[in-house]
């Protein structure tokens, strides 16, 4: 596994916007495009053997003087080895994130 390191956090004002590691998945490329064709989204997302795309489970960590607030994809790190076979879902490197902080 990569060394992770420290993420930088964008600011705005006096808020510090975290791009976080989630890890990466894999999803049918054609469920994700719907009835676009296949040779325009490739171009930008190459679809593997299996006609899967690769995403990612970025959550975003929203710091201000009084909250911190994480916004999590939604797919998180509960999955079953059933869903994380299906998914091709790589480690999740968030907890390593925020110890860094």
């Amino acid at each position: 596994m990569d060394a992770i390191s420290p993420p930088i956090p964008l600011r705005v004002g006096a808020t510090d916007i975290y791009w976080l590691g989630g890890g990466d998945f894999r999803l049918d490329g054609g469920t994700m495009f719907g009835p676009a064709p296949k040779v325009l989204w490739q171009k930008h997302f190459p679809a593997a053997a299996d006609n899967t795309i690769e995403l990612v489970n970025d959550p975003l960590l929203i710091r201000t003087a009084e909250l911190n607030i994480l916004v999590d994809s939604g797919l998180g790190n509960k999955l079953t080895p059933e869903q994380q076979t299906v998914l091709a879902a790589t480690q999740w490197r968030l907890i390593s994130q925020l110890a860094l902080l």
